[in-house]
């Protein structure tokens, strides 16, 4: 899977605008073709288009959000962190801040989103901890 952000200061998203031309069965031997080169940081992560970018570099269990894909309202479950003030961003799929949200986790972990104002696509929510000098981030699609 290719993968890219605009900058360090983004999350990774999976990079959609390429072709792979897979080489000769024999030898193994194929290449990626970017077909709309942007300007950013690129590179090749193991993992599924589906799977969320967080299982792609984890040692642990992040985030995990429901029901995906949606049209109100997101829920994001997250596991590891106490209750403590927390930031949301949601940023569209090419790396642009859509919405920054201060929220608090209820006792079981999860926070609520509304997404009613987003326009069909899919988008990136990511979860900035200050008090453990965290950042998570998972895809998601509202419909």
């Amino acid at each position: 899977v290719l993968i890219y952000r605009e900058s360090a200061k983004f999350p990774w998203r999976v990079y959609s605008d390429y072709t792979l031309v897979p080489g000769s069965l024999t030898n193994g031997l194929g290449y990626i073709k970017i077909d709309k080169l942007i300007k950013g940081d690129y590179a090749f992560a193991k993992g599924d288009e589906a799977a969320n970018l967080t299982q792609l570099n984890s040692e642990e269990k992040k985030i995990s959000i429901f029901p995906n894909p949606t049209n109100d309202l997101l829920n994001v479950y997250l596991p590891q962190l106490e209750t403590e003030s927390l930031q949301v961003s949601i940023y569209s799929e090419m790396g642009q801040l859509i919405q920054v949200h201060k929220v608090k986790q209820n006792e079981n972990g999860i926070i609520t989103i509304d997404v009613k104002a987003l326009t069909q696509g899919n988008y990136i929510v990511t979860i900035d901890s200050k008090k453990r000098n965290k950042m998570e981030s998972v895809k998601f699609q509202v419909h």
